[in-house]
């Protein structure tokens, strides 16, 4: 009799602690992330007018200071150009240079005319978002071209490269 207690305390035990322990299984998923370089500048204040209605305005030019807002966003450092979209403004009779709009920085030196080349206005800033850049116009094309009266338009080009 006591080999069949014994008998049953050994399966009670057997049952029990086999229950008690808990099934577990893993798996796992490897997970990548594709990081490339990017940058993407918005131009606002891009229809910018200078009307010329004295002699004074042509003997001085007009001067239209934050005449351009730029944001850029970008990933690594970068640099801001700006050049003319053709060499000469359009849409008069006269051909007048792009060189007869000027750039800088806002309130930063003096100005440098436009041309179809690029002109580095801003040449290594710090990548981040929302980076705000402003820009002063100079509108000259002097009293003595004798220019036709008309409007004339010049498209100017921003660009901005991750340096």
């Amino acid at each position: 009799m006591k080999t069949f207690y014994t008998t049953i305390a050994i399966c009670l035990l057997g049952i029990l602690t086999n229950t008690a322990q808990a099934q577990s299984d893993q798996s796992s998923v490897l997970s990548n992330m594709t990081l490339n370089d990017a940058i993407s500048i918005l131009a606002s204040g891009v229809s910018q007018n200078a009307t010329f209605s004295t002699t004074n305005d042509y003997i001085n030019g007009i001067e239209n200071t934050n005449a351009v807002h730029l944001i850029v966003d970008a990933t690594q450092d970068f640099r801001i150009d700006v050049k003319a979209a053709t060499a000469n403004f359009t849409g008069g009779t006269s051909t007048i240079p792009a060189s007869t709009l000027g750039v800088r920085p806002a309130g930063a030196g003096s100005y440098t005319g436009l041309s179809v080349l690029d002109l580095n206005l801003f040449p290594s800033e710090t990548q981040g978002e929302a980076k705000a850049y402003d820009v002063d116009y100079y509108f000259n094309p002097g009293i003595t071209n004798a220019y036709v009266a008309g409007t004339y338009s010049l498209n100017v080009t921003y660009t901005a490269t991750l340096l």
